[in-house]
């Protein structure tokens, strides 16, 4: 599993908590356009929403 991590480059890295659902889509839809999607907005157990590793070059 170690292997599957890929080096951290700081400085790009950022954190959103949005209120509502529609905000969080807005925002992963926008920051997914033309990047690479590790992964997608979904719905995490606790009942968030959670997107994380949208890598754009």
């Amino acid at each position: 599993m170690a292997d599957s991590f890929v080096p951290l480059t700081r400085g790009n890295g950022f954190s959103l908590n949005l209120q509502f659902e529609s905000e969080g889509r807005e925002a992963f839809n926008n920051l997914a356009a033309g990047g690479k999607v590790m992964h997608p907005l979904e719905q995490v157990f606790w009942g968030e929403y959670n997107f994380s590793d949208v890598r754009k070059t």
